[in-house]
């Protein structure tokens, strides 16, 4: 008992060091980088229930013109948006709502905690295929060291909590075929179904594990009745909140994609999946994680062939379930195959879990380790984890390297700072602001800690912000960066419809102005009456 406590605190002490290791220093830093769009947007929902007095079913964020199905061009009186079962989001809000603190470390400790659990059962679930700690721990190590996952394991989106649910549930399970005991076949519906109303994609995993035991009732293995129950909890559960959801869209609409986006035809999915190729494929799992891998499949492969190893029934139901899942999430892929170029996350939605219960699988192939050549076995999983570690960190360093032309970074830089300057005007909180030409729609706005509209730069028509500056709102924010280069040069009229109020450098506060005023951008800037230091004119002739 006492050598098994021991061998749990080094598992436990494994994943907590890696952990700390790669976000230690990242806890307290603002949504950026890589889907820093997607991710601000999370944490908009844990503020959003936080000002909301945590109405679990009323999710909302900053903004009151949503993507879908408007195409941010319609307005609001409101912040709502329909959004998949928002848990994750919820419970940092309740600490920060205790705590009275709305700092992102919350957010981020509370999915970093979570991913920690998700390993620690991925442990259970090795040893319990392969009876071999050492085993178990490289597992964790092999998956926790991914880039993809590592980038993600202290963030905001709830793949990484949902795919630690996913992870429970088939441990569960599995223990349940290993011991027939009803109630661990209920816990892993309950959090297979709550990785599903999360994230959707985990719906692949919930029916095949049902799919498995409509094979088993139907060969007369085991009763019908366990399984009635828990299919009726978890179907009440997802479609219940589905329509719901569909409720919230119907009448608020989102800020969140519903819909699928396969490749328009056989040619464009071949480019599509060289794009997903020449980006993430050394980001999902670096070459030493393929390389080991393939050196295991090779190990595994020889002593298959050489001991004439036979299968029994768990290990069957176990291959069946990886098969299952790999046909499962293919076909989401395929549906979805638009998103894979540009979102790296949606691998761990997908195929990182297979992949990983396939090395546990290869490596319950490979006899167990002699007890004997402990040390030296650690030795040599340390020696392989060391390169597995630096690459993990190198990536980390790479993907947090800001170029000059990154939009996310300029958006942030511009409105730092802005609440405590939009508080020194006596502008109140609860003012509606109009937010032209930035990248992010919830960044400008946590920062300002306003609600209001925004218009995307990608969306920063001529025509649309015309029909924007309609709306009713109370200020208009501009970031300075960008208000002569592109919202002048898209919209030269602006400058006659608003009066700037007050300017910290990095962004202008304006008000509409009732009447308009023919006046040129020089007349706006105060520079009519001065007398230019340099000009040149050239002609293209």
């Amino acid at each position: 008992m006492k050598k098994m406590v021991n061998k749990q605190l080094i598992v436990v002490g494994v994943i907590i060091f890696l952990g700390l290791l790669f976000h230690l220093k990242h806890l307290n830093e603002f949504p950026s980088y890589i889907h820093a769009w997607a991710q601000s947007d999370r944490y908009a929902l844990s503020l959003g229930y936080v000002k909301n007095n945590l109405q679990f079913f009323k999710p909302r964020t900053f903004v009151m013109n949503r993507q879908f199905p408007f195409d941010w061009k319609i307005q609001t009186d409101n912040t709502i948006t329909a959004v998949d079962f928002p848990i994750h989001d919820y419970i940092p809000a309740v600490f920060m709502k205790i705590s009275g603190v709305t700092s992102v470390w919350i957010f981020r400790l509370y999915i970093l905690l979570y991913s920690f659990v998700g390993l620690y059962f991925l442990f259970k679930l090795s040893y319990l295929k392969t009876k071999d700690n050492i085993k178990s721990i490289f597992v964790v190590i092999f998956a926790g060291t991914s880039p993809v996952f590592v980038y993600y394991q202290d963030g905001f989106l709830p793949t990484i909590p949902s795919l630690a649910n996913v992870i429970i549930g088939i441990y569960f399970y599995q223990k349940y075929l290993k011991r027939h005991e009803q109630n661990n076949f209920y816990l892993s519906i309950l959090f297979l179904t709550l990785a599903t109303l999360s994230r959707t994609t985990f719906a692949v995993t919930l029916v095949s594990i049902f799919g498995l035991e409509f094979l088993s009732l139907i060969g007369g293995e085991k009763k019908w009745r366990p399984f009635f129950i828990s299919g009726a909890f978890a179907g009440i559960s997802v479609i219940s909140f589905y329509f719901y959801n569909d409720y919230l869209r119907a009448v608020y609409g989102s800020l969140f994609l519903n819909s699928l986006l396969p490749a328009a035809n056989f040619s464009d999915a071949k480019e599509i999946i060289k794009s997903v190729y020449n980006n993430w494929a050394t980001q999902y799992f670096s070459i030493i994680h393929y390389l080991i891998l393939f050196s295991l499949i090779i190990i595994a492969s020889f002593f298959i062939l050489k001991q004439k190893i036979k299968n029994d029934y768990m290990t069957r139901s176990f291959g069946l379930l990886i098969l299952l899942l790999f046909i499962g999430y293919s076909t989401f892929a395929i549906l979805m195959l638009k998103q894979f170029p540009d979102h790296d996350y949606y691998f761990l939605d997908t195929f990182f879990l297979p992949i990983i219960l396939f090395l546990i699988t290869v490596l319950s192939y490979i006899p167990r380790l002699d007890l004997k050549y402990f040390k030296l076995y650690g030795v040599v999983i340390v020696l392989v984890s060391v390169p597995l570690i630096i690459n993990a960190m190198n990536s980390e360093a790479h993907r947090r390297n800001l170029n000059s032309l990154d939009r996310t970074a300029s958006t942030i830089n511009s409105f730092m700072g802005s609440e405590t300057f939009l508080d020194s005007l006596k502008i109140k909180r609860d003012a509606k602001v109009m937010v032209i030409d930035v990248y992010s729609p919830n960044i400008p706005l946590i920062l300002m800690n306003r609600d209001g509209y925004v218009i995307l730069y990608t969306n920063a028509t001529k025509k649309n912000i015309q029909n924007a500056l309609g709306w009713k709102y109370d200020y208009i924010v501009i970031p300075n960066q960008f208000f002569i280069s592109e919202v002048c040069s898209t919209y030269p009229e602006i400058v006659s419809r608003i009066k700037k109020i007050a300017d910290n450098g990095k962004i202008s506060i304006f008000t509409l102005i009732n009447n308009k005023t023919n006046r040129s951008l020089t007349e706006f800037l105060g520079l009519e009456n001065e007398i230019s230091v340099f000009q040149r004119t050239m002609t293209f002739d």
